[in-house]
């Protein structure tokens, strides 16, 4: 095809009219605007009419100067370089957060990494949510990856990559709260027992003092598996049978770090522990110092090194369970001493201190089916108020009379 013969005529400031001659065709005719960007690039833009190339302009010049405008070179940055940009400024994160997000943007995001930014629309962000549920990924983890993905290109328009967050008029998606296991006294004391002991064909596995104090501080102190892996000697006092939690230990791509609890709730002193719990921890911390870490143990250099939770998990505690039949994960003797909590009469707001929870309407939430509900007697007072409507007399509510003998 043979190119047009093109002639430029300035129409105003910053727009011109662009004429194009076809040897066999009727000649075009369009408007191309031309304005600086924010960082004093020229851009420019072509457009049909000239009321659209006015109403174009004027809108850019805007954009520059309430800084909200995005240009063409920004919005090439393919979506992994903005994610990697947007994990690096979150400080403030937690390390099991940023493991999550780490493994969410690696795993989960992966089909849109080579997608520039500019191209991230509202309808190829539904398109990826609606292939995560197609893929068979549960509810919550849908509603995970979303969270980071909603996060990544939040970032992106205060940073003026994009103008809109695509991801900004999507639906919520609907989750079912996970259900409660809640193991039974005979399986926890079954469990604590049984590590107590060697194994006959590992007994160096198992022969440990450490893990049967371990699961019964777990199970009647309520605390984090990271929680109690940051324990050290001097957070234990025997005087007052009380652990302070100042810390927890998070496993990121197999190292084991330090961190803060989970929320500012989470630093906390569990207080009135069981007596006979106390005496064994006293007895585990009288032959260690007071720096060390209570349920850990020591590295080639002779330095504290806490407890590796998963290795513990996955060599002792799931074989202990596997071994009783019992069909429990860590976590439920943090909901087992919930229920012992609520069953002994404290409000959720009680529960909610001694677990380190951020607030008691989550306890409320995860823990509403354990509390009691007695009767109000609404039922009888709707009846009466009924029946007085009715000018009726409210019958009485007869109790059957014992038969004697």
């Amino acid at each position: 095809m043979t190119r047009p013969q093109v002639e430029y005529e300035r129409v105003e400031r910053g727009i011109q009219k662009v004429i194009r001659t076809y040897p066999a065709d009727p000649t075009a005719e369009s408007y191309r605007i031309k304005y600086a960007d924010e960082q004093g690039s020229i851009v420019s833009k072509t457009v049909r009419t000239l009321p659209q190339a006015r109403t174009a302009l004027a809108k850019a010049r805007t954009e520059v100067a309430e800084g909200t405008h995005s240009s063409a070179s920004k919005g090439r940055a393919r979506f992994k370089e903005v994610a990697e940009k947007w994990l690096e400024g979150q400080t403030h994160m937690k390390a099991r957060t940023e493991r999550s997000c780490r493994w969410t943007i690696d795993r989960k995001l992966t089909s849109l990494h080579d997608v520039p930014m500019k191209n991230l629309t509202y309808a190829k962000v539904k398109d990826f949510r609606t292939q995560l549920a197609q893929d068979g990924l549960a509810p919550a983890s849908q509603q995970r990856t979303m969270w980071v993905l909603k996060a990544i290109c939040e970032d992106a328009r205060k940073r003026k990559l994009i103008s809109v967050n695509p991801c900004d008029d999507l639906s919520k998606i609907k989750t079912r709260k996970r259900r409660i296991t809640i193991p039974t006294q005979q399986d926890v004391e079954a469990l604590i027992t049984r590590l107590s002991f060697p194994t006959p064909d590992d007994p160096q596995s198992w022969h440990d003092p450490r893990w049967s104090l371990l699961v019964e501080t777990a199970a009647y102190g309520g605390l984090r598996a990271g929680e109690l892996a940051g324990l050290r000697v001097n957070d234990f006092n025997a005087a007052t049978r009380s652990l302070s939690v100042e810390r927890t230990i998070v496993d990121v791509a197999g190292e084991l770090r330090l961190d803060t609890p989970k929320s500012d709730k989470g630093t906390r002193v569990v207080t009135d522990l069981d007596p006979g719990l106390c005496d064994r921890l006293a007895a585990r911390c009288a032959v260690l110092s007071p720096r060390d870490y209570l349920f850990g143990d020591h590295d080639a250099n002779g330095k504290p090194r806490p407890l590796n939770h998963g290795n513990f998990y996955r060599r002792i505690f799931k074989r202990a369970c596997a071994e009783l039949g019992i069909d429990m994960r860590f976590h439920d003797l943090r909901h087992f001493h919930a229920s012992l909590l609520i069953d002994a009469g404290l409000s959720p707001v009680e529960v909610a201190h001694r677990l380190g929870h951020a607030n008691a309407s989550f306890t409320l939430d995860t823990y509403s089916h354990l509390f009691k509900k007695e009767s109000t007697g609404l039922g009888d007072l709707i009846a009466a108020g009924r029946s007085a409507a009715r000018g009726e007399q409210t019958p009485l509510r007869l109790v059957p009379t014992p038969k004697a003998g």
